[in-house]
């Protein structure tokens, strides 16, 4: 059994791999190897206690230097707790249906499963989640402000210590990281959701000018003689979250953004375009599919039909986008020998994908044996 039942970014199951991690420490940095949990769906890493402790002790010897901190490492080290509280909150939001799609190498017969889960938003846990719906707005404004003050760090400025003068140094032609540069959309949107969140900063943290009834967050900011509100429902604050979270796990080289992930991020913009005010993007939630391909020995190899799968996954979600992963499962006789899962950006183009014993080390999953 992982440490980690589900995704804390998409809900999604998480298989143990053994991935590379590059740490930092100080200006200097180690790539190393360590089995992680990863996500089926998303791609995200996750890591378990003794994965942390090395971690902490290569970081360490990386510091022993005594290298001067830069901004960068002064971000990683202030968004440590946020990250972790907006992963906390993450666990308890509500889990989106599952799909399965079986299919076997040897025969033409397909199961698909849809797996729905009892909602964690039931009437015993509502009040619950009503209850962190400001403490997820506090942790996402302050994980923006962490990441804005970073950058202006990193443009030689002194960060101001009023948020206004924050926003008005944002305006100006900053050199950005390469995230932001190569996906522009991100900064502008994420710079659009801190200036109007800033607005209602003090309504939580400070006035107490919000309430929360029945999935809905309500605040209200009286500044500058001007009353505003802004209602956020119980969706709308997960998005903030995850969006935020994907983002600042992605400037800290945590998170890699694919394709998936940045559909994703502007399907959650879309459902954010009234706290952003920006241009919506029309972008649908692709749907998720978990293909399970099981395919029994060739001779010493294991041929999945990917042409076959493509084409399944198709038929099955005609008038939805559907992006897939594939976990893949090698018989010999009756017996399971190997098991393999690849994200879908690890899926090859082409029609037919064959693998060996030992072959795809990468992506090759644990078994666990009964």
């Amino acid at each position: 059994m992982g440490t980690f039942k589900e995704c804390a970014v998409c809900g999604g199951e998480v298989v143990k791999r053994k991935v590379a991690k590059v740490l930092r420490g100080g200006q200097c940095e180690k790539s190393v190897k360590i089995q992680a949990e990863v996500c089926r769906r998303c791609g995200e890493h996750f890591y378990g206690p003794q994965a942390i402790k090395r971690f902490n002790e290569v970081r360490a010897k990386l510091k022993a230097s005594d290298a001067p901190k830069t901004p960068w490492t002064n971000l990683q080290d202030k968004l440590d707790y946020e990250v972790w509280l907006l992963d906390f909150l993450e666990k308890h939001r509500n889990k989106d249906d599952e799909v399965f799609i079986e299919m076997s190498g040897n025969e033409q017969c397909v199961q698909i499963e849809i797996d729905s889960e009892t909602s964690l938003a039931s009437h015993y846990t509502a009040p619950l989640l009503d209850a962190m719906m400001p403490l997820t707005f506090v942790a996402v404004f302050k994980t923006l402000d962490m990441l804005f003050e970073w950058i202006i760090a990193e443009n030689g400025k002194t960060v101001p210590r009023p948020f206004e003068h924050k926003v008005e140094l944002l305006k100006q032609d900053l050199q950005l990281p390469p995230l932001f540069e190569h996906q522009p959309h991100l900064y502008k949107y994420a710079k659009a959701l801190f200036c109007q969140l800033l607005l209602y900063r003090h309504a939580v943290v400070h006035e107490n000018s919000f309430f929360v009834s029945e999935g809905t967050l309500t605040l209200s900011s009286a500044r500058e003689g001007t009353s505003k509100t802004l209602t956020l429902n119980r969706k709308q604050v997960d998005c903030l979250g995850r969006f935020v979270r994907v983002v600042a796990g992605a400037l800290t080289d945590k998170t890699v953004i694919d394709d998936y992930k940045d559909k994703m991020l502007r399907h959650y913009l879309d459902l954010l375009a009234p706290v952003h005010v920006l241009p919506t993007f029309g972008q649908q939630m692709p749907r998720f599919v978990h293909v399970k391909f099981t395919v029994p020995k060739q001779g010493p190899a294991f041929p999945v039909d990917l042409k076959n799968v493509r084409e399944q996954v198709a038929r099955s979600f005609p008038n939805q986008e559907a992006i897939f992963d594939l976990e893949v499962k090698g018989i010999e006789g009756e017996q399971l020998v190997e098991k393999w899962h690849f994200a879908p950006e690890e899926i090859p183009t082409f029609d037919v994908m064959t693998l060996y014993e030992a072959s795809h080390e990468a992506n090759r999953v644990e078994l666990i044996l009964p």
